[in-house]
């Protein structure tokens, strides 16, 4: 244990005695109590002139050595000693010997002051340093800090070594300020930071983003299209429906998997009639993946209009077991339109059609009108209460319950 050096100050007040105390036994808990007590004391009595001076070795040795929880609420208290604590954190940050988490807190607690020597500091940590934790506290710290740490990430765009962590500090500070910055960087030849600038930019509203979105929905790297296609999507009640599933349709058919998902989540928030007709269309489709079959119905599904419930209801038949399972399982929770959704199932049973053989698809049946209850469906329940499954009557009768209805 590093040694504290005891002003008149810590003789004097019981407070700051009992936090040295607490730290030579490795209590930082019980040290910080005190130094709680201590800073309160000082509040009220500030006007006697009460010293503060004693506190700054002790939140030091706290951040250095306490447990996570001990340095995470002495961060706080170094924050309101002011610019005094500024060099001994850049000290520690700046030192590569330290620990890790011991360098994590020094950013942190950096980032709430706005001074130039923090910000090159905090700069020179992103470019020196590999440790990816470090990285990512420091472009925080940087974002939290605002305009003057924009004007020196600028610098940091035109070295190709450290253009990727300038991008992901600037990711990290919500201001106009970073549109233009970013937009230098959207055709940059390294992949991840053209991913990494497209989804910063996807925050923000602006005519010449909206143009590099559409363009880098022809990117031949897959992240960078991705990220443009659920930027989009965020963006779809604000933009012409008509043109905006223009640009998204191809996506449905890319050979990215993710990014053929990404582009049905995107086609669902548009709402609108010529959406779902093209969701339907690729999820019927014989060589429609499985995974994209699922996406496709939570699509259809989301907005909830009927249109879309018609059009589940039709792909019931014409898509996988599963996707037919995760059909009936959707449509027992929609909630505007149970009626519809109830009769879409009502036919599907009525139908005697060969997937009803499956006893998953029964079951399902059973729990998603369990969960509509709508009052025509009690006969169709009563049929799966008597089924010669064991799992499938279990669910049938816990459905009949919901309508009160008894069953021996």
């Amino acid at each position: 244990m590093a040694a504290i050096k005891q002003k008149s100050d810590v003789e004097m007040n019981p407070f700051l005695a009992q936090a040295t105390q607490a730290l030579q036994k490795e209590d930082f808990s019980l040290a910080y109590d005190e130094i709680q007590r201590y800073l309160q004391q000082e509040t009220e009595g500030r006007k006697k002139g009460i010293e503060m001076e004693a506190v700054f070795p002790i939140a030091l040795t706290i951040l250095e050595q306490g447990d996570f929880q001990a340095r995470w609420d002495m961060a706080k208290v170094l924050v309101k000693l002011g610019d005094r604590v500024i060099d001994p954190l850049i000290t520690v940050l700046e030192d590569e010997e330290k620990a890790s988490e011991h360098r994590w807190f020094a950013a942190r607690i950096l980032g709430e002051f706005d001074q130039p020597r923090v910000v090159f500091a905090l700069v020179d940590c992103l470019q020196m340093t590999e440790e990816e934790d470090l990285q990512a506290i420091a472009a925080q710290a940087l974002g939290n800090i605002g305009q003057s740490a924009i004007d020196a990430l600028n610098s940091l765009l035109s070295n190709p070594e450290t253009r990727l962590l300038a991008v992901e500090a600037f990711a990290q500070i919500a201001r106009p300020e970073i549109i233009e910055p970013l937009l230098s960087v959207v055709n940059d030849p390294d992949t991840t930071i053209r991913t990494r600038a497209i989804a910063a930019l996807a925050n923000f509203s602006d005519s010449r983003i909206l143009l590099v979105l559409r363009s880098a929905l022809k990117d031949l790297a897959a992240s960078v299209r991705k990220e443009a296609v659920i930027a989009l999507g965020f963006r779809a009640e604000s933009l012409d429906k008509t043109d905006l599933l223009n640009h998204l349709k191809p996506l449905l058919y890319d050979f990215n998997l993710e990014i053929c998902q990404q582009a049905a989540i995107a086609i669902s928030k548009i709402n609108f009639e010529a959406g779902n007709r093209i969701l339907f269309k690729v999820l019927q489709a014989p060589q429609t993946p499985i995974p994209l079959q699922l996406t496709l119905i939570q699509s259809l599904v989301w907005s909830e209009n009927p249109s879309s419930l018609v059009y589940l209801g039709e792909a019931l038949t014409l898509v996988s077991s599963e996707a037919t399972i995760e059909i009936i399982r959707v449509l027992g929770r929609v909630e505007t339109l149970k009626i519809e959704a109830a009769e879409i199932l009502l036919t599907f049973f009525n139908s005697e059609h060969f997937l009803l053989q499956q006893t998953l698809i029964r079951q399902a049946l059973a729990y998603s009108l369990g969960q509509l209850k709508i009052l025509k469906t009690v006969t169709m329940l009563e049929t799966l209460a008597n089924d010669p499954e064991p799992v499938v009557k279990l669910h049938a009768i816990a459905a009949l319950r919901n309508f009160k209805t008894p069953f021996p």
